[in-house]
């Protein structure tokens, strides 16, 4: 049995929920070991970035042989085999996607539907990642006090959820040019990495899904699963047992920055109507408007070569 293993204070981490999710779609039997948190706040140094964990999860395999909770070498179709542990030499990774490594890749390359999952499966964990990333990277934006970087900051993670969205409707949409029913969605790797990817933003930083309505329909329907509601029962059972065990009162679970999203756009927002904006919007030079030129959500950092300003462009 896989064992996934985490302080208490760490399971509002998208890589925890992923880990446990990722092994329920292989079909391997798993548990989630909680490590009682000591007394007093959590210090800030020990909070990690919501794109990585590092060792504050582990995932140990089990020893052995063993597939779908069994010790015989007969499997089903579109289920991979464990390596032995004398073979591969691996018992511990820190990651979700390095659970692959304890699957043989022999396997994985004879059976093409296997392979194109995982091909999926490495893509989605990429976009999950620079979702969690640029949610980093807000934070940081967030705690330097700056305005500009704190604008820039967001407007890159609301792309790269709009892109998200947007992947949604292609991926839903058959050949036929009917709506897919998401039936075998749930078997899918890859649909894991972006579900907690989703329910991090969603749940924790507070992200509002209005404007994002397929991403909203996707993460209705998996959150009403049937595979969600084991997996947070599994969660919720471990949670009361070391609660219990450890005569520790329920504390909180979330994650430090929790609505983080919604303060920044309501200091967005004001900053937006502040008077310096208000200068920079009423500005028209040679080449019209300062807001034509240049994206409202955009200002400060660029990608782009810097060029004459226009208040200097009459000295050359």
């Amino acid at each position: 049995m896989f064992s996934v293993s985490c302080n208490a204070f760490l399971l509002w981490h998208p890589a925890v929920h992923h880990s446990l999710l990722l092994l329920r779609a292989l079909q391997q039997c798993h548990t989630l070991v909680l490590k009682p948190d000591p007394p007093g706040v959590v210090k800030p140094n020990r909070i990690p970035y919501a794109s990585q964990c590092g060792n504050h999860l582990s995932i140990v395999c089990p020893s052995g042989w063993g597939n779908v909770c069994t010790s015989t070498p007969v499997l089903k179709e579109g289920t991979l085999p464990l390596l032995r542990v004398a073979e591969c030499g691996l018992q511990r990774v820190h990651d979700p996607q390095h659970i692959l490594y304890f699957f043989s890749p022999a396997s994985m390359r004879s059976q093409c539907e296997l392979k194109d999952q995982f091909q999926t499966y490495l893509s989605a964990v990429v976009v999950g990642d620079q979702i969690l990333r640029a949610v980093d990277d807000l934070v940081m934006a967030s705690s330097i006090g700056n305005m500009e970087a704190e604008r820039q900051a967001h407007a890159i993670l609301i792309d790269r959820i709009g892109a998200l969205d947007a992947s949604l409707q292609e991926g839903h949409t058959g050949k036929d040019g009917s709506e897919g029913n998401g039936m075998h969605e749930v078997k899918r790797w890859s649909t894991w990495p972006l579900y907690t990817a989703m329910q991090f933003v969603v749940e924790e930083a507070g992200l509002p899904l209005g404007p994002f309505p397929r991403m909203a329909e996707a993460y209705k329907r998996l959150r009403g699963s049937k595979e969600i509601a084991a997996h947070m029962k599994l969660v919720q059972r471990t949670l009361a047992q070391i609660n219990v065990s450890a005569g520790v009162g329920e504390g909180p679970l979330h994650w430090p920055y929790r609505g983080l999203l919604r303060e920044v756009q309501r200091r967005i927002a004001d900053y937006a109507e502040s008077p310096c904006m208000g200068d920079i919007a009423n500005t028209v030079g040679e080449k019209g408007s300062l807001r034509e030129r240049v994206s409202g959500a955009r200002f400060g950092l660029q990608h782009t070569p810097t060029r004459t300003p226009w208040t200097m462009q009459g000295y050359h």
